[in-house]
């Protein structure tokens, strides 16, 4: 018998950002660019944390708020991947 897992749409990936997400930016000091520490929070309250870096190809072109995109951009495609394997361990959708 074949499971069907439950799939995440856009919007249950920006669901579960906002519900489970806790991001604290901040300017590193050694190098110009963003840098961001982030964590995830399951449901039974055990976390992971990690940590994001963006940068300009040059430093003049260095902007704060591209960077907090790209960013969060790239926290949302680990969030998929994240929720991917709780649907694969639990059989439940975040």
């Amino acid at each position: 018998m074949e499971t069907t897992l439950p799939k995440y749409t856009p919007d249950d990936i920006e669901r579960i950002f906002a519900e489970r997400v806790q991001i604290h930016f901040h300017t590193p000091e050694l190098k110009v660019g963003t840098l961001a520490e982030w964590k995830f929070t399951y449901p039974n309250g055990n976390e992971t944390a990690q940590v994001e870096y963006s940068a300009a190809m040059h430093p003049e072109n260095h902007d704060e708020e591209i960077g907090r995109q790209v960013i969060t951009d790239r926290i949302k495609r680990a969030l998929l991947e994240i929720c991917g394997k709780y649907t694969l361990a639990t059989n439940e959708k975040l």
